[in-house]
This record gives structure tokens, sequence and C-alpha cells, in this order.
């Protein structure tokens, strides 16, 4: 698959269409077995792209008839990514795992389940920061909005001390909280403004 736009992957799917005609359900696993996405970090949700691209909210063109009602199918669909979704931008360098499963209708998918960071460098305000931990999880009952958890690490240093910086960034993509620490301790404002180790 080349979709969406910047992501090349490669996939496998098994998909089983059950029940009555008024009411069926679409279940089955899709397996990433090879992902690349060449792009950056934006507000789009880019990442989220790749799970929506078997759901609805991407769905064929209308027919020439007037619409009707939405399909009226269920979703029960595992998304599986073993380690294989590989991300190579100049905001972040990365290696994730994901392990999902899509519910809810044709006009209403959700996600639920989690994903992880395996590895990972973050390049912020002219800084590398290794990611030490990295995790999103897919919880929300009402839409796909998954709450991202991540730290990262970087050595920085100011005459006579090195200090291990700290970057933090939890919460949702509309409202995501990012807190820096150091060891040994400095204010926050003097934590970013550290020049970093060469």
């Amino acid at each position: 698959l080349r979709y969406p736009e910047d992501i090349s992957s490669n996939v496998d799917v098994e998909l089983a269409l059950t029940g009555r005609v008024a009411s069926p359900t679409l279940s089955g696993t899709v397996t990433v077995k090879s992902a690349r996405w060449e792009g950056d970090l934006d507000s789009s949700g880019t990442f989220l792209n790749l799970t929506r691209a078997f759901t609805s909210e991407n769905p064929p063109p209308p027919p020439a008839t007037p619409a009707g009602p939405p399909l009226p199918v269920q979703f029960d669909l595992r998304l599986v990514v073993p380690g294989t979704f590989e991300v190579d931008g100049p905001t972040l360098q990365a290696q994730l795992s994901v392990d999902v499963t899509l519910r809810g209708t044709y006009d209403r998918p959700l996600l639920f389940g989690q994903g992880e960071v395996d590895r990972g460098i973050v390049n912020f305000e002219g800084r590398r920061y290794i990611v030490t931990r990295g995790r999103l999880d897919f919880t929300n009952p009402t839409r796909i909005d998954p709450f991202f958890d991540i730290e990262a690490e970087t050595n920085v240093r100011q005459p006579g001390q090195t200090y291990r910086v700290s970057l933090r960034a939890a919460g949702t993509r509309d409202a995501l909280a990012v807190e820096f620490s150091s060891d040994p301790p400095l204010p926050e404002v003097d934590v970013i403004a550290t020049a970093p180790t060469t």
C-alpha cells in the first residue's frame, strides 16, 4: 500500500463478513509486515491515518444514486504492527509496535488498544533526545484520540558540570503537555536554555 501520503506499507489481511445483511460484522486481522513513513510530526495525525486507511474515515466515492443511510457494518478488526512501523523524519526517527482493535460502525469507527515506541530519537530545540519510553493508549469511547506518554533524555553541559536532561510529553494530540527536568536539578528555564553537549 502507498496510503496515506508518505507511508509505504506491506500488509497481510484476513477478513470475514458475517451476519444478516441488515447488520453484518466485518472481522479479522490486518498485520503490517513492514511500513515506513518519511515525514514530519504535525497536527494532522498522519500516524493515525495508517489505521484509518482501513476504516470509513476514508470511504469510497459516493454512488451516482442519492445516498441512503450509512452502511450498517459493525467492525471487529485487529490491527497488528509487530515493531514493523518505521518513522524517518527530521523531528522523529523511531520504530513502533501497535496492537489495536477497530470497533464501532462504518460511520463511527473506534480504536482500542495500545502502541509502544520500541526505540527512537527526537530532535527538539537543537538537541538530540533518545527515547527511553513511549506509549500510546487508545481508550476514548467516543472518537479516535490516543493518549501519548513519551519520555526522552539527552546530556547537556554548563561550565564544570554535565546534566542529564529529561523531556516528557503526555496528553492527547490537542492537549499535549511537555515537561523538562534535569539531574542534577536545574530550574526549567535553565534546563531549556542550556547548550547541548557536543
